[in-house]
Parts: C-alpha cells; sequence; structure tokens
C-alpha cells in the first residue's frame, strides 16, 4: 500500500470542500474520476494542457479554466471510463460522454466569440476525441482542430512569448502554458493530417517558438496507472504494469522534433506538387525526389541517434528477454510508434508504381518498411499486454494497422510461424479488439480484412490461433528472410494500392455508402457480378482456414480482382481516397466477415 500512498500526487483528490469549484452541475466524484483519467493517459500525449493552472483556475474561476475545457475533458476520458452511467447506451461504450458533447456544443456558441487558449485546448481535445470513437465525425474532428489553429494565430501563440515576459506583459507561468499549447497543437496537426491525407495547417517555417519547457514536476513524476486507485470490473480489467518514471517533458520534447520531420514527410512526398498524377518521372525529377529521400531518412536517423537513453525502447536490439517492469510507459511507447510509422510512410512510396517507384530502390524501401513494421507490431503489442487493449487509444490502434499494411505482403511468401507472420498475428489481435473502445477503427478493419482477400489467401493463415500470450519473458527479434524472387513479388503487389491506379475507376465498381462507415448496414450499389451466399460462405471459410477451396469461385472474379487497384492507404486512412469503389468480393461477405477471433485479449470481439 506504501507505493501507492507514494503516488497520490498525481493524483486530483476530491477536496474536502467543493464550494470554490465550478462542476457546472455534475457531481463532484464524476469529474475528479474522470479528471484523473485525462491527466494520468490522454494528457501525457501532447501536454496541451498546463495542469498546474488548470487546477488552480477551477478552484479560483481564473482563465485557465472554463466549462467548455472542462466537458471536453470529461467527453475524452469518457471511454477510457468503466462507469456505465454516463453512456447514452449501457452495451456501448462508444456512446460514453455523450452528455458532455452536448454540453460542449451548446457552450461552444459563445466561446466562438474570441480566441482564447481553453477554447483551443477544448477543440483540439474534442476534435481527437470524435476522430477516435465516431468515423462519421471526421469533418466536425477536422473543422473543431482548424478553428483551434486558427485561434492560435490569432493570439500569437505560433511566436515565442519571451519578450512578452521581458516586458512583464505575460508571467513564466503564461510563457510555459503558451508554449505547450502551441507545441501540443503542432504534433496534433502532423497526426491528424496524416489521417486524412491532408495538407498540414501549422506549418514549420511560420514557426518561432523553442522546444524548451521549464516545468519538469511532470519530468520526475513517477507515473502509475490510474487503474489501480480506480475500480475496474471483466470488462476493463486492471493493468499488469507496475507504473515507471515518467519523462513527460523529455518525452514531449522529443515528440515535437519528430513532429517537425513528420511535418517534413508531408509536404516533400505527400503533397500534390510531389504526386505526379499519373505522368511520366523525369530523370530529374526522379534524382530530385532521391535526394529529397535521403534527407529526410538523415533526419529521422539523427533523431533517432540523440534521443535521449531514459526513453529508448529497442529490446529485439539486445537480445535479452523482455521483462514487464522495464517496458516504459505510455506515452514513450507511444511515441517509439511514430517514430517507426515515420519510417514506414517516408519509404513506401518508393515501394509503388507510378509516385515516386523506382526499381533501384524498391529494393532497399521494403526492407525498411519491413524492420519499421516488426518493430511497430512489437511496440503496440508490449503497450496492449502492459496496459490492456481496453484502454488503447485509437493511435496505437493506427499503428497496428501501418504495420499490418507492410507484413500481410511479406508474410504471404513467409513460412508459418515466421517473425512477419507472427506479428501479422499480434497486429490483428489488436485491431480488431481495439474496436470496442476506438469504433473509429473500424475503417482500418474493413480495409485490412480487403487486403487478406487480395494479398495472402495463399500465404500462411494470418488470424490468430486464439488467446496470444503476453511478450515478457520472450526474447523479441525482426529476423526474416526474403529471397530475390519473392521479394519482386512482393514489391509488385503493393501497385494494388498505387495512388494513381486507384483514382481510375471501372464502371462495374460498387459504391462504400458512408452508412457503412458507421457500423450500419451496408448497401453496395454493384453495376456487375456477385458472388452468391453460398460461394462466399465458402470463400470466407477458405481465408480463414487457407484450405483449397477456391474451385467453387468464379474464375472471372478471382482473375479480376487481382488486377484491379486496391486502395490500403496510410496517409490519408481516413480520407476521401482511401474509401475509393474497388470491386467488393461480395455483399454478403462484407455483412458476414467477422474476423476477430473470440476471446482477443482477453477481450470481447467487436459486435456490429
Amino acid at each position: 500500500m506504501t507505493g501507492l500512498i507514494d503516488h497520490l500526487g498525481q493524483i486530483e483528490a476530491l477536496p474536502s470542500s467543493t464550494q470554490a469549484y465550478d462542476y457546472d452541475g455534475y457531481e463532484p466524484e464524476l469529474v475528479h474520476h474522470l479528471l484523473n483519467i485525462h491527466f494520468n493517459r490522454q494528457h501525457h500525449n501532447l501536454l496541451l494542457i498546463y495542469r498546474p493552472l488548470f487546477m488552480r483556475d477551477f478552484a479560483s474561476g481564473g482563465h485557465y479554466y472554463s466549462k467548455l475545457l472542462l466537458n471536453a475533458i470529461m467527453f475524452g476520458s469518457s471511454k477510457f471510463s468503466p462507469r456505465v452511467d454516463i453512456r447514452k447506451d449501457a452495451d456501448r461504450p462508444s456512446t460514453a460522454g455523450w452528455q458532455f458533447r452536448q454540453r460542449f456544443k451548446n457552450l461552444l456558441g459563445e466561446a466562438m466569440d474570441e480566441s482564447s487558449i481553453t477554447t483551443i485546448q477544448a477543440l483540439i481535445t474534442v476534435a481527437s476525441s470524435l476522430f477516435a470513437i465516431e468515423s462519421a465525425a471526421k469533418s466536425t474532428a477536422w473543422l473543431y482542430s482548424g478553428i483551434a489553429f486558427r485561434m492560435i494565430v490569432d493570439l500569437g501563440l505560433h511566436i515565442d512569448g519571451a519578450e512578452l515576459l521581458k516586458n512583464h506583459r505575460i508571467t513564466a507561468e503564461d510563457l510555459e502554458a503558451r508554449r505547450r499549447v502551441f507545441w501540443g497543437a503542432f504534433v496534433f496537426d502532423k497526426i491528424h493530417s496524416m489521417y486524412f491525407g491532408r495538407p498540414v495547417t501549422l506549418q514549420e517555417t511560420n514557426v518561432r517558438v523553442p522546444i524548451e519547457f521549464f516545468d519538469d514536476y511532470e519530468e520526475l513524476e513517477q507515473w502509475v496507472p490510474v487503474e489501480l486507485f480506480n475500480y475496474s470490473n471483466s470488462d476493463y480489467q486492471r493493468p499488469t504494469h507496475p507504473g515507471g518514471a515518467s519523462h513527460s517533458v523529455t518525452t514531449f520534447s522529443a515528440l515535437c522534433r519528430l513532429s517537425l520531420i513528420l511535418g517534413r514527410i508531408t509536404n516533400e512526398v505527400y503533397s500534390e506538387s510531389a504526386y505526379n498524377h499519373g505522368g511520366p518521372i523525369s530523370q530529374d525529377r526522379s534524382i530530385r525526389s532521391l535526394g529529397t529521400l535521403s534527407a529526410l531518412d538523415g533526419h529521422l536517423q539523427q533523431w533517432w541517434s540523440e534521443l535521449p537513453i531514459e526513453i529508448r525502447f529497442e529490446p529485439w536490439a539486445i537480445g535479452i528477454p523482455l521483462v514487464l517492469e522495464d517496458t516504459p510507459t505510455p506515452t514513450i511507447l507511444s511515441l517509439h510508434c511514430l517514430y517507426h510509422i515515420c519510417v514506414i510512410l517516408l519509404h513506401r512510396p518508393y515501394l509503388t508504381k507510378g509516385h515516386l517507384f523506382t526499381a533501384h530502390h524498391a529494393q532497399h524501401a521494403l526492407i525498411c518498411c519491413l524492420v519499421a513494421a516488426i518493430r511497430l507490431a512489437h511496440v503496440a503489442r508490449a503497450y496492449c499486454h502492459a496496459f490492456t487493449v481496453r484502454r488503447t487509444p485509437y493511435f496505437i490502434a493506427y499503428a497496428a494497422y501501418v504495420a499490418i499494411t507492410i507484413l500481410l505482403r511479406v508474410s504471404a511468401y513467409q513460412q508459418p510461424g515466421s517473425t512477419p507472420h507472427q506479428c501479422v498475428q499480434y497486429c490483428l489481435e489488436i485491431l480488431s479488439a481495439s474496436e470496442r473502445t476506438n469504433a473509429g477503427v473500424r475503417k482500418a478493419n474493413s480495409v485490412v480484412s480487403k487486403l487478406i482477400f487480395v494479398v495472402n489467401r495463399k500465404g500462411p493463415n494470418p488470424f490468430p490461433p486464439g488467446l496470444s500470450n503476453p511478450p515478457w519473458g520472450q526474447v523479441l527479434n525482426e529476423r526474416f528472410d526474403i529471397d530475390a524472387s519473392s521479394s519482386f513479388k512482393i514489391i509488385d503487389s503493393f501497385s494494388l494500392s498505387s495512388p494513381d491506379t486507384t483514382r481510375q475507376r471501372s464502371e462495374w465498381e460498387p459504391r462504400v455508402v458512408e452508412s457503412a462507415l458507421n457500423g450500419q448496414d451496408s448497401r453496395l450499389d454493384h453495376q456487375s457480378m456477385e458472388l452468391d451466399h453460398d460461394s462466399a460462405a465458402h470463400l470466407l471459410a477458405s481465408l480463414r482456414t487457407n484450405t483449397p477451396g477456391m474451385v467453387d469461385i468464379p474464375r472471372d472474379f478471382v482473375g479480376h480482382e487481382v488486377s484491379t487497384p486496391f486502395p490500403d492507404i496510410i496517409f490519408g486512412l481516413h480520407g476521401d481516397d482511401a474509401m475509393q469503389p474497388w470491386p467488393e468480393f461480395n455483399n454478403h461477405l462484407e455483412n458476414i466477415y467477422d474476423w476477430a477471433p473470440s476471446g482477443v485479449m482477453s477481450e470481447p470481439a467487436p459486435t456490429h
């Protein structure tokens, strides 16, 4: 018990007298329950809200607190709470916090009259949460964040306030809050743009704010999962991780520097000016693109080499069994996931014919992407087993999706039990189980199910055999063996998702309606062949068991899907291009394709 008492400093305890606090009509116990969840998990990801000032002004009514921000925090924390009384539907965790969202919407109109730091914080907090739990709200999330970024410029937060401090126009606390708000928003902008496949808003060239923070309280704080202090149930089991050094400021500073590189990758590799729109690539342009690749790759390598030892995590490099107690905090693991995603984002376009593709570089790009995908799978697996998949944020599920898009193609040419094959299974478990908390994962699940159909039907069974064992005590490795023949076939498979070819639509392709993304009954407008229900069921069984049952599938359909582009997009998974028409294998199969095995990660598979 002493160990827990030592860490009570990070818990926002219910005060003995609540008269001075503005709880906006909610029960004080509920408010502090949700605040504790936020400051234990989401807060450390962006450090967007300067906790000492928020809690101080929560009691005093100062300008670093607002009812709008309070409701935004409670809405974002609700999906991680075991309390069913905050759900609109007790059986659907995705409806948690609905009343806070409604209150937020009611308060937002008045808050739009002028820019303020608390409104910026509230808009970004809600945008992040909306995106994770509701695919249909993607436009709302995008607009909320866009307004927040405009307010940042309106308040001049993109320019450092050091001169204001010298002239006594702001305090040292104000300067700290300004920097944290700006850099939290800057990081979110890059990740949000990555999800949507859209240009970043806050450009590096318009920034004059140092990545320097003065309050190191959270750096020295011992982080402990808040669930150790809260009640739990069978659906919200306590994490096995005992906690560890927070290193929040060091981690956030590294995240800010990495987001600068992610912004450069977005601008240089995924911008409209970089996209060749199906035209021929000149020799000069090819040389320039490889020069850009080399420069950006050098930035990533430098970032990695300069990463402080206290937040490094590479168990595959040390050759000793992984120990739970030595696994870092969720924020550090998320940082590593973003780094490996950046590596894949940088190199993958050079694998895809039609967009920066060069045959000479493709082999190197494949190795870079595969190594990053294996490491990404290991980190995501450690995260979910240490802190439970029920509390996994959307970003970790997205990381699993990114790894799958690489690993599935490779594992199709590997033996069962190989490292790429095992990593595919780890990531499929994460992706399927995390949908219960993050309904926005449904889109990735749908894309992956089709990707399996396209590239992995003759490879080893990608579906997990059952409940996976925790990685503790295992020696993680990144070994793989790809011969030259397999390498060429794998590289060719990436052209099925070329940004050029995915925009070419045939007359008979079906269109996915928006309701299908919301977990509702999907209706596909087929203008050509369909598999009947028996063939679809037979195909599904073949996919799950790898039995030679393909003979009953119409020959024309099997041949057609091989040559038809398939949009398994990483940059812009939630953008419009990612759901472009594709010859579905069957409307019936789409509805019955419940590929999440029962018992995954100790939690029930989602129902639709």
